[in-house]
């Protein structure tokens, strides 16, 4: 029942993917920015990749309110908070040679940042990450993994800058739901002229794939059968492990210059502690990562 099942989901052509034509190439990429290394290299990526998109880059620093007098009883400092931020910003500026235009907002980054990419209908968020392990991960999740989640649209995680973008990963699981990340991991990979991997992890062989690698790969491939030639990479490559997902993806993320994947939602508690396989791997991944959400709204416009 369950190779039926797998089989149903590429039999039916699906309706055209309305998500990726409005936010890919992008036109307007917004970078979050802070006086962090994370925050250069999210920049020096966001500048490589709208070269290459010809995108128009913008910057946000999210200044969070200073208060006056006792933390405990004072109150928010507009004009402390706005001095800060201009302070933070000209730093910014001549740190990383920035001449375009940076918005700056008084409050909570990771609200801050989502509503103004929202409401300007940026179609790419460029976040810089700082690394956090075990328990200090679950109460103090960072703000690019925080973004991730509260985000519409695509979230580059900045890691590796690569002036000529040669390899991109798309871990992809066979379910439909991934379809959004696949094929903009297939965009992405054209318009950089690079190679595609299409990289699946299953368990072990079993009898429900008969431990036939080329129906995995069959399979694999059929997930970018709709794409338009426009939207195809000049070399893909279909790829299996066994495994778990998140140990086999990251060591074939080593080899990529960037991984591209569909970010989906899962319980709260869950979430908090374990993260999204998206999340995993952009904590972990020694490459640039890429998360598209899987609830798509595909009536927005760009």
């Amino acid at each position: 029942m369950k190779n039926r099942s797998l089989e149903a989901d590429f039999a039916e052509k699906p309706r055209p993917n309305a998500f990726l034509e409005n936010h890919f190439p992008p036109k307007r990429i917004l970078v979050a920015l802070d006086p962090s290394q994370a925050s250069s290299i999210a920049w020096e990526e966001a500048e490589i990749l709208s070269k290459i998109w010809k995108a128009k880059v913008e910057g946000v620093y999210v200044q969070p309110w200073l208060w006056a007098g006792n933390s405990e009883f004072g109150y928010a400092d507009p004009q402390l908070t706005a001095k800060t931020s201009e302070e933070t910003i000209e730093r910014l500026r001549k740190n990383l040679g920035i001449k375009e235009r940076i918005v700056a907002l008084p409050g909570d980054p990771i609200d801050e940042i989502t509503r103004w990419a929202h409401a300007n209908h940026f179609n790419l968020i460029v976040v810089g990450t700082q690394s956090r392990l075990g328990l200090a991960r679950a109460f103090h999740s960072s703000v690019a993994e925080a973004v991730v989640r509260a985000s519409r649209i695509p979230i580059l995680i900045a890691k590796k800058p690569v002036k000529k973008p040669e390899r991109v990963l798309a871990p992809y699981d066979l379910n439909s739901r991934s379809v959004v990340g696949l094929e903009f991991a297939a965009a992405c990979a054209k318009s950089m002229e690079a190679r595609l991997d299409i990289f699946h992890v299953a368990a072990a062989p079993n009898a429900q794939f008969s431990g036939d690698v080329s129906h995995i790969k069959k399979t694999i491939l059929a997930g970018l059968k709709n794409l338009p030639a426009s939207q195809k990479p000049y070399k893909i490559e279909a790829q299996v492990a066994w495994g778990k997902p998140i140990n086999e993806i990251l060591k074939a993320s080593v080899e990529a210059d960037m991984v591209v994947l569909t970010a989906r939602s899962r319980g709260f508690l869950e979430d908090m502690v374990l993260g999204t396989t998206a999340e995993r791997v952009l904590r972990y991944s020694e490459s640039s990562v890429l998360a598209v959400p899987e609830a798509a709204d595909e009536g927005e416009s760009a």
